[in-house]
């Protein structure tokens, strides 16, 4: 399974929004209906000073045809919106693709996509482009071979870093950790090691 990052130019009244009042929009799930239009559950985060005025200009904008909103928290709102026309949501119906999130800030619209082959990410790409939409891959990577910590890993790691390994200087000495778990140093070693390879390879592979 593939997961991919595409950045997208969002349509202009939902930008000029963003941009207007700083706001971060995401968009939670899209529902198509006709053959062009689309309902989409929005979530938008402001400073909570913001607030009135991104509802109102949500409500004021031409780019929708029915908005519905609600003010959830101080600085956060769910809207219901229906467009007669959205390229976005039809796009990504008939690709094959499913879509995990999509937030929008600023310019810019970042979809997270799941596929089950690399051709149907390129494949959705290019159906983009072909709809007028200003789309570029900003990354890809294989879900499925992301390695987890072990139970005992997540375990040794954690006392480790508890008791102050990692220190400098370091507060607890190796020997010590194995023979607080029961194991010989070389085992504890390999463990640590292997724990810490993990924990860097998901820290730089969600960077990239």
């Amino acid at each position: 399974m593939l997961e991919a990052v595409i950045s997208v130019r969002v349509p202009d009244f939902v930008g000029d929004i963003s941009k207007r009042h700083d706001a971060m929009v995401k968009i939670l799930g899209c529902v198509p209906f006709s053959e062009t239009g689309a309902k989409s559950l929005l979530e938008i985060r402001a400073k909570e000073e913001k607030i009135p005025g991104v509802m109102k200009d949500f409500k004021a904008s031409h780019g929708f045809s029915e908005v519905h909103m609600a003010q959830t928290g101080k600085d956060k709102m769910l809207a219901t919106v229906s467009t007669t026309k959205c390229a976005i949501c039809s796009t990504m119906a008939s690709s094959g693709c499913f879509l995990v999130s999509a937030t929008a800030k600023n310019d810019n619209l970042h979809w997270t996509v799941l596929a089950s082959k690399n051709d149907q990410i390129k494949a959705l790409i290019a159906r983009m482009k072909d709809n007028g939409m200003d789309a570029t891959l900003q990354s890809i990577r294989d879900i499925s071979s992301k390695e987890e910590l072990t139970k005992r890993q997540e375990d040794i790691l954690k006392i480790a870093l508890e008791k102050g390994y990692f220190d400098y200087p370091k507060r607890t000495s190796i020997r010590e950790l194995a023979k607080l778990f029961g194991i010989s140093i070389s085992t504890l070693s390999e463990i640590l090691r292997s724990g810490q390879k993990k924990v860097m390879a998901s820290y730089f592979g969600e960077k990239r």
